[in-house]
């Protein structure tokens, strides 16, 4: 193990080889309860974390009736940046190898949650997912300097709101042990 991660839980976590077995739910939810959305450019008091979004993506995921492995898809759609970090799609774009790092990451997440992988990448996530992105830029950005090609319009009802590290933790956290055995 050469570049390697220590976790809140003190796991020695492997950049490069990620392992089912190191996968703490509370390693996940603390870490993307505090990474800012948009790499911080938020328009908000608080910070809008990778946790709110998840949550929010897994709601729409259920609100377009996705069975129960689909909606943990949409809760750990972006699990892996509790590891990797927020990388947006623009920085990730300048990045060879970061999608092959994702991918390494999101089997491993996807192993622990008993869950195919093919569920974090779901029509119905990837649709969740980008809506979340539309309503999310409208509502936590400021005017947009140019057209953002999401293809779908944001949600009609305004969802995007702070509510605290501590809150995102506990929902997200209370999320994953609804849904995955033993977490």
């Amino acid at each position: 193990m050469t570049a390697w991660i220590q976790t809140y839980t003190s796991v020695a976590w492997d950049l490069e080889a990620p392992r089912a077995e190191d996968v703490r739910a509370v390693d996940i939810a603390h870490s993307l309860a505090r990474l800012a959305r948009f790499t911080g450019h938020t328009r908000t008091t608080g910070i809008y974390s990778v946790a709110q979004h998840s949550l929010a993506v897994m709601r729409r995921v259920i609100a377009l009736g996705g069975p129960p492995p689909v909606v943990l898809g949409g809760l750990l759609h972006d699990a892996h940046e509790a590891y990797l970090g927020d990388v947006s799609s623009p920085l990730g774009s300048l990045l060879p190898g970061i999608r092959e790092l994702k991918v390494r990451h999101d089997i491993a997440i996807a192993e622990w949650a008993g869950i195919s992988v093919d569920e974090l990448w779901h029509p119905l996530v990837r649709q969740a997912d980008a809506e979340a992105l539309a309503t999310e830029a409208r509502d936590l950005l400021g005017p947009l300097p140019r057209p953002w090609a999401t293809g779908l319009a944001p949600w009609e009802e305004r969802t995007c709101t702070t509510g605290g590290i501590g809150l995102a933790v506990s929902t997200f956290a209370a999320e994953l042990r609804a849904r995955v055995p033993g977490a």
